[in-house]
């Protein structure tokens, strides 16, 4: 992640083609709107003069009162000509807004696939992506306080001064020195809100977690038990109070530089008053446009105080927006070959990995050869490294050294949604999707469409008693208590979860501790029955009970992220090495395996 601070005006740059390619449509008539609703402000201006100066020669000269109508109903039609164009501008908003915001929540989704899971292990990552979610509002409102400045603001103020230097130059000269020193201030203030953006966004993601274990379904039921509730609540606190003393020791010393620009503005703004009067007194300008030019002067002063908070707002954003660009623009997942098959092996060669921030290897030297159609187990002690293992293998992540190859293609040079294609898999930490049961089962192959009886047949294999009152609606059963549904035993959960990563047709499977909440026995029966429905696909199963081990073609046993051992169940027993240890050490839980 780059640290690189980018001025705003390079932000805008950047952002602005972002903002229109989301939708040109809104983008062009905001615009065109807006310069509209600016220029009618000023045209309001110069026929409230017309008719203050028409009211006074009349009754100067006495001239025909039907003038003075005249007058009132064309500045009339202008004021509602003018309001129809500030609801137009109003109503386009939101639109604008929610289609803008909803392309760049899809850009960054789309950038989130696309990053790599390595990247994920890394807290710096976890901090980038909170701040880019910030972000993401931000780059309308920065975009859009722009389109103001621009479009409504600066073309009003523009007109106006010249119009107000053809009467009286050194009132225009006045009014643009009054604005200065707000303007300054604001462009201070740009650094410090983006500063604070970079110091609070570790403690904002500890914050968010903290409230996750007090109050989210997956943590509260623990929570509550072990009584660690206060426990988290302090710390929570502490995360907030810490979070808001920062932003409030920011936002105090932007007051104090808005205060001290707000002074000498007002300064200047009393000023202008004066020279003012002061013409009016000479007889410089005429009574109609005294009346015009102040009412000018103060909606000046109004919009350039507008204008002025803008620029803040632009400054106050352009902190997250930098990390928004800078998360955007992090490394992707670059392979571009593809793959439709898986032919012949899966190879690893002299393999390494090292995860980030670590000092010690995770895997070391690992060498390993898996051909089609076997079934390879991989066991373990916990932190053996056989987790990590299934992640080269199916190159979810990438190897600090040594290669690993699919048909002797690098898995760094496979395009990932090509790679992912050929894989399924099944894990101790499954989703429980709040959806049906049907839902739950084709959701790993949603784009293919499955016969009842085909879903079945799946539920079936996986050991789902489809027919107990645990799925009253079938197919249908809604799977959650939060949508007037059931809630399923852990055991269960894991078998839909099995029959999950069955449904999808792929030529490598991989079952990682997918049985933890089901007893050995049972769980040995059901890798039995996986065996015999997935002799075509190769499967790399992990597990810490040996006896299912037993079903694999071989066995590759991990010591301190090294292969200690590979081979069969009979070769590794007489071998009476490592696998033999761990092995006998659960001897009790297979005894009765056979019957």
């Amino acid at each position: 992640m780059s640290e690189k601070k980018i001025s705003p005006i390079k932000i805008l740059k950047r952002i602005t083609p972002l903002v229109f390619k989301a939708t040109p449509f809104f983008f062009g008539l905001f615009i065109v709107v807006t310069i509209l609703h600016g220029l009618s402000w000023a045209v309001k201006i110069l026929f409230l003069q017309k008719f203050y100066n028409t009211t006074s020669e009349v009754i100067n000269t006495g001239g025909s009162i039907k003038t003075i109508y005249i007058s009132l109903i064309v500045y009339g039609v202008v004021i509602i000509l003018a309001e129809l164009v500030n609801a137009l501008n109003n109503f386009l908003y939101l639109p604008f807004n929610q289609k803008v915001i909803g392309k760049l929540m899809q850009k960054v989704h789309l950038k989130i696939s696309k990053i790599g899971a390595i990247e994920y292990e890394n807290a710096s990552t976890l901090d980038s992506i909170n701040k880019a979610e910030m972000g993401i509002n931000n780059i309308f409102n920065m975009v859009f306080s722009f389109i103001m400045m621009m479009a409504f603001f600066l073309p009003y103020v523009l007109f106006m001064g010249i119009w107000i230097f053809t009467i009286k130059p050194i009132l225009a000269i006045v009014i643009v020195i009054s604005m200065m020193p707000c303007l300054l201030t604001k462009l201070v203030q740009v650094s410090m809100y983006a500063n604070l953006e970079d110091e609070i966004a570790p403690l904002r993601r500890s914050y968010d977690y903290y409230e996750s274990t007090i109050c989210s379904k997956e943590y509260f039921k623990e929570t509550r038990i072990l009584g660690v509730t206060n426990y988290f609540k302090r710390l929570y606190y502490d995360t907030m109070v810490v979070l808001n003393k920062k932003s409030l020791k920011v936002a105090k010393r932007a007051c104090l530089f808005d205060l001290a620009g707000k002074g000498i503005g007002l300064a200047g703004y009393l000023a202008v008053l004066l020279l003012f009067v002061k013409a009016l007194l000479t007889g410089d300008i005429t009574a109609g446009t005294f009346a015009a030019i102040f009412t000018a002067i103060v909606k000046i002063q109004e919009m350039v105080g507008e204008m002025i908070h803008l620029v803040g707002d632009i400054g106050k954003n352009s902190g997250s927006i930098n990390n928004l660009l800078d998360f955007i623009d992090m490394p992707e997942t670059d392979g571009e070959t593809k793959v439709n098959d898986f032919c012949e092996k899966i190879e690893l060669k002299n393999v390494s990995f090292t995860y980030p921030g670590a000092k010690e290897e995770s895997l070391t030297d690992v060498n390993l050869t898996i051909d089609k159609g076997e079934t390879i187990a991989i066991v373990g002690h916990n932190g053996a490294g056989k987790s990590t293992l299934v992640r080269l293998i199916t190159g979810i992540y990438q190897p600090t050294g040594g290669s690993v190859t699919l048909d002797g293609i690098p898995t760094k040079d496979i395009k990932p949604s090509s790679l992912y294609g050929l894989m399924s898999g099944v894990f101790q930490k499954f989703q429980k999707y709040q959806m049906t049961l049907r839902e739950n089962v084709m959701i790993s192959d949603p784009d293919t469409e499955r016969e009842d009886g085909t879903l079945l047949e799946t539920l079936k294999k996986a050991d789902v008693d489809i027919e107990s009152q645990s799925y009253p609606d079938g197919l249908e059963t809604m799977l959650s208590r939060e949508f007037d549904g059931v809630d399923l035993s852990g055991g269960q959960w894991q078998r839909v979860s099995i029959a999950r990563g069955i449904n999808r047709d792929s030529k490598v499977i991989v079952l990682d501790e997918p049985t933890a909440a089901i007893d050995p026995i049972e769980e040995t029966k059901i890798y039995k029955k996986f065996k015999e429905i997935s002799d075509e696909r190769t499967t790399v199963l992990v597990t810490h009970r040996l006896g299912s081990a037993r079903i694999a073609d071989r066995i590759v046993v991990m010591e301190n992220g090294r292969v200690a051992e590979i081979g069969t169940h009979d070769e590794l027993i007489h071998k009476k090495g490592t696998y033999y240890v761990l092995f006998m050490s659960q001897a009790q839980w297979y005894e009765n395996q056979n019957a």
